[in-house]
């Protein structure tokens, strides 16, 4: 049997003149130029809490059902929420585990959208059903393999509304799989991991769905540690995902209130994708036994590739540049050990 709560007691107090557009994840074409000071002075304190409650059951010797239920609250919106979750684990030998599992949860909008100057104090909980079925074994010779495969119902989030300025008006669903090798014991140690999953938004006022912000279809990660001897090891990692969605810029158009302006000619939500990010890390300790010091040298993106994380452009929008981040560059170090 398991329980658990937090609590958190939150004192805000914040003093805004802003050109505020009301724009949220589902909109494009959101130019702060072309909005009205307005002004937001709120000072607010409330609470919010989640508790929950668990407990396991062995139907038979190779099966357990674990039932839990949490409840969350808060007395700013002055909502609450229970949170059903279940899940069953099979034993089907010593080494291999299938579990599926479902669970509830919920959680407060962010401030900007219930802020009652300008926003809606009247939002109700984001929500999130979870459902995952996965399976644990143990391989032999130090390794650890899982595979889960996922699905994630989302609704209630928000959106933007002429009348109300924001509402409860998106959904969202996500899927994928995950695949992760493990190994713990001898000089080679790390992990692999491999991920696919889809992510998509849906704003049911318009009807528009379009890819999340965060939607990376493909993640690889590896990391190992190699110990060339009792002292020196040799360590790595390298990382590789899609590129996240980005909302393309097609040109510009004049700007009728600014004779010099420009302004962006989108086209639609996240409808197009960053070059794919990859990079590489090399490490190399020793500990060198003068008291208990290391000493390392690293290469951080050791194939020096170009990852893009914006762009930016001329300023009437005909020509775009990529903005990148770290190049390849070498590391020397000492660490000690208190």
């Amino acid at each position: 049997l398991k329980f658990g709560m937090s609590v958190s007691a939150i004192d805000l107090e914040r003093d805004l003149v802003i050109r505020d557009t009301g724009c949220t994840e589902f909109d494009v074409d959101c130019l702060y130029s072309d909005e009205s000071l307005e002004t937001s002075r709120v000072a607010v304190s409330f609470v919010k809490g989640n508790v929950f409650l668990e407990d396991q059951f062995g139907l038979t010797d190779s099966l357990d059902l674990t039932v839990g239920l949490g409840y969350t609250a808060d007395n700013y919106l002055n909502l609450s929420e229970l949170e059903p979750r279940m899940r069953l684990d099979w034993s089907t030998s010593e080494t291999v585990t299938v579990s599926a599992g479902f669970g509830r949860y919920s959680q407060l909008p962010r401030f900007d959208y219930t802020d009652p100057n300008l926003g809606n104090p009247h939002l109700s909980y984001l929500h999130a059903d979870h459902y995952v079925v996965g399976v644990n074994a143990l391989v032999g010779y130090g390794y650890v393999g899982s595979f889960n495969a996922f699905y994630k119902s989302i609704y209630d989030l928000v959106t933007s509304d002429p009348e109300v300025r924001y509402d409860n008006g998106g959904e969202g669903r996500a899927w994928g799989a995950e695949f992760l090798l493990r190994k713990g014991i001898g000089k080679l140690t790390g992990w692999i991991s491999l991920t696919w999953s889809r992510s998509f938004r849906t704003d049911t006022d318009t009807g528009l769905t379009s890819r999340f912000a965060f939607d990376k279809p493909l993640n690889v990660s590896v990391v190992a540690k190699y110990d060339l001897s009792e002292k020196v090891a040799l360590s790595g990692r390298a990382t590789y995902h899609s590129g996240v969605p980005v909302t393309p810029i097609y040109g510009g158009r004049p700007d009728p209130d600014r004779p010099d302006g420009y302004l962006p000619e989108y086209g639609s939500l996240n409808s197009e994708r960053m070059p794919a990010y990859f990079r590489a890390d090399l490490r190399l300790v020793w500990e060198s036994g003068w008291r208990n010091t290391l000493l390392y040298a690293e290469i951080i993106n050791a194939t020096n590739h170009e990852n893009v994380f914006r762009y930016e452009y001329s300023r009437d929008y005909s020509e775009r540049r990529n903005i990148e981040q770290l190049p390849r560059f070498i590391a020397f170090g000492v660490k000690k050990r208190w």
